[in-house]
């Protein structure tokens, strides 16, 4: 991943800051805030440092919450309004009228928005509804869904959903980039009962995601891990993340046509693939039962 120098520059106040060396307002005092900001910075915490990502998140202005995830998801309005129904001005229009208030200001978003955009922003920019509408929304982070609630919300079968994806990649007329939200029939989870699995799709020019929501950390587990890895019948790497302002972590299937699984997508690092997560939890198990068994010596 290259830096530039001013992203060291950040970087460096951004490490104050998780050591509590700055305040947010002296942060970004120091670093400076120009027109069209995505805190690019925030990149190199993505995967290192995921709490402190949400903090961050939770406690800025909507219209800089939505800049840094356009940041994190390397999206620009022009091409997020090639897939909804709203103009790049409206989408400049919303983050823009947002971008001065801060939690602490209790306002809700500008109210010309159209809800129905919102919804789309929710899916595409990977956030909770109510951080795209209210201010003041306390760091919670509840499983609420929400947007996925929506009547344009479909609901597939995922060899379905799969096979649709690939009939869309062949299109010579097709856009090179596309996300959407859809809700999965659930066919291989059993903790939590859920009917469906609410999920994320971003089709790109030679891979997509399907970025499925586990809202029972139950889910994750070898059994089913291995029944969903072997029902997708074509090559593919399964990882597993925490959601953004989310309590629950996300499983992320990656698929790509052409055979090459090193697309350099920022938040999908190795060290999420699926086995790796299981095999540190299995770790942190161990490591708490031997801590347990350790004998006192006085």
């Amino acid at each position: 991943m290259t830096i530039t120098v001013l992203e060291v520059d950040n970087l460096k106040l951004i490490r104050k800051l998780i050591k509590g060396e700055l305040s947010f307002g002296e942060y970004l005092r120091k670093r400076g805030l120009s027109k069209y900001d995505n805190l690019k910075e925030l990149k190199f915490v993505v995967n290192d440092n995921p709490n402190f990502l949400d903090e961050i998140l939770s406690i800025i202005s909507i219209g800089l919450r939505c800049r840094a995830m356009k940041g994190i998801f390397n999206l620009i309005d022009d091409e997020i309004a090639l897939f909804i129904d709203f103009s790049s001005s409206q989408l400049s229009h919303f983050i823009r009228k947002n971008m001065a208030n801060n939690k602490e200001s209790k306002l809700l978003s500008e109210r010309s928005t159209s809800l129905e955009m919102i919804y789309d922003l929710a899916i595409i920019l990977d956030l909770p509804l109510r951080y795209l509408v209210n201010t003041s929304t306390e760091y919670e982070m509840t499983n609420s869904f929400a947007e996925y609630k929506t009547p344009k919300i479909t609901k597939k079968n995922l060899y379905v959903l799969i096979e649709e994806i690939l009939f869309e990649m062949k299109l010579k007329s097709r856009l090179n980039r596309r996300i959407f939200g859809v809700k999965i029939i659930n066919e291989f989870f059993n903790a939590g009962n859920s009917k469906y699995l609410y999920a994320r799709v971003d089709i790109r020019e030679k891979f997509f995601t399907i970025e499925i929501h586990l809202e029972n950390k139950a889910n994750v587990n070898y059994p089913e891990l291995i029944k969903l890895e072997k029902s997708i019948k074509m090559k593919n790497e399964i990882f597993i993340r925490n959601a953004f302002l989310r309590q629950n972590q996300k499983l992320c299937i990656l698929i790509s046509i052409d055979g090459i699984f090193d697309q350099n997508i920022l938040y999908l690092h190795r060290d999420f693939l699926w086995r790796n997560v299981l095999f540190k939890f299995k770790d942190e198990e161990l490591n708490m039962m031997m801590d347990k068994e350790e004998p006192e010596y006085f």
